[in-house]
């Protein structure tokens, strides 16, 4: 699941104005079955370790950082995309950059579910 989201982001770095609508919503369908599909696991595997009586405040907590993260991933990925299109005068430069920038993000998650979860 990592390594699609890695691959359908690292892909979309290389959209322009003449990408197939249906490419496009391929990988964006791809790089959604990714992020979903990673989760759960990741869920799992950061409460594994947790005692019993707390593992429902470590799950609130896990949630909240998600929704926390994934709220601050799009903030930026808006600002790369205004600032490609008003600083580079590129529309496509600014969504190759942000999806550069998950590509970036999406990194880490790979390493972390091939080296650390089981």
């Amino acid at each position: 699941a990592s390594a699609v989201l890695f691959a359908a982001a690292l892909a979309a770095v290389f959209f322009d104005a003449s990408t197939s609508f249906w490419l496009i919503v391929v990988l964006q369908g791809l790089r959604s079955v990714g992020i979903s599909s990673l989760i759960s696991p990741l869920t799992t595997w950061m409460l594994s370790d947790l005692p019993r009586q707390v593992v429902t405040d470590g799950s609130a907590f896990s949630t909240a950082v998600r929704q926390s993260m994934a709220s601050m991933g799009v903030a930026i990925m808006v600002l790369l995309i205004t600032w490609g299109t008003t600083g580079l005068g590129s529309v496509a430069a600014g969504y190759q950059m942000a999806f550069g920038f998950s590509a970036l993000l999406a990194l880490p998650v790979l390493w972390i579910a091939v080296a650390k979860v089981r």
